[in-house]
């Protein structure tokens, strides 16, 4: 920075917009490699190297998650894998984009309020390095923050005017997409009317649900991690209108905001054909 002020000092007027592109050029390079923080590797600084990352994103009690993070990295709670697998993870952020401290801070917030000792924390270590490998820090970001959403309100973020409330054991889940679709406008050939005959009670009988149909799913989910909880207890609420309803299983998409229900009833009724599916745009 001094080196570009004293270049601009000694400069000829005639050259000032190169001085300006140049100050302007070191200027966008210097805030953006300083929106990570260096991290050494070195265990016994990882911990308050973190804080100091964290500490410059726009969270106010982000210097308190990261004292919690330095009471959890220096205490025997976590399993040396477990340690291996965090240290692995805030090194590798910054090289592959996941360079804010907002992100940052939000990766350790769940870290420290997860319990390390349950699947949901292992289901977030594992999905995180995944999305780590395929550096989408977008899908990263949604994800920690519904997470903590969901965490302290048991309920889903950025659903529009709809508030989905859940209760039950979460899962991060990152299945298998099927690239492949069945066609639900196949053309088939009909009978003219000539040759055979047809009576009524030969026509096939309508259903209002067929199983094996897609039409009821997203033309194209995306291939991304995504929430499930089983047997879990939804609320959907517009305005002061609300349903309740249980399920054998409850999925949320991430990337695609899709909810995916299984076997869904609500009071004493059942609704249709043990489906339900709810899209979110």
């Amino acid at each position: 920075m001094y080196f570009y002020l004293l270049l601009s000092l000694i400069m000829p007027k005639s050259l000032r917009h190169i001085k300006i592109l140049s100050y302007l050029f070191f200027a966008f390079v210097y805030s953006y490699g300083g929106q990570a923080q260096s991290i050494s590797g070195k265990p016994d600084r990882l911990a308050q190297e973190v804080k100091s990352w964290i500490s410059t994103s726009k969270f106010k009690d982000a210097p308190k998650i990261g004292d919690q993070f330095t009471s959890l990295w220096g205490s025997k709670l976590l399993s040396q894998q477990q340690t291996a697998e965090i240290q692995e993870i805030v090194i590798l952020m910054p090289k592959n984009g996941f360079r804010t401290p907002n992100l940052a801070y939000f990766f350790i917030r769940n870290v420290v309020q997860i319990p390390n000792d349950s699947p949901l924390f292992s289901d977030f270590i594992i999905v995180w390095k995944r999305l780590l490998v395929q550096k989408d820090a977008k899908t990263a970001m949604v994800l920690a923050e519904q997470l903590d959403s969901w965490f302290y309100t048991k309920q889903l973020i950025q659903t529009g005017n709809l508030a989905i409330s859940i209760q039950g054991n979460l899962r991060i889940l990152w299945p298998t997409i099927k690239t492949k679709l069945a066609d639900t406008l196949q053309v088939t050939t009909q009978s003219d009317g000539w040759d055979t005959e047809s009576t009524l009670s030969d026509a096939p009988m309508a259903d209002f649900y067929d199983e094996q149909t897609s039409w009821f799913s997203p033309s194209k989910a995306s291939d991304g991690p995504r929430f499930t909880w089983e047997k879990p207890e939804v609320r959907f609420k517009i305005g002061k209108d609300s349903l309740r309803f249980e399920s054998k299983e409850f999925s949320w998409l991430l990337k695609d905001k899709f909810g995916n229900g299984c076997r869904c009833g609500f009071g004493w009724e059942h609704l249709g054909n043990s489906k339900f599916q709810a899209n979110i745009k």
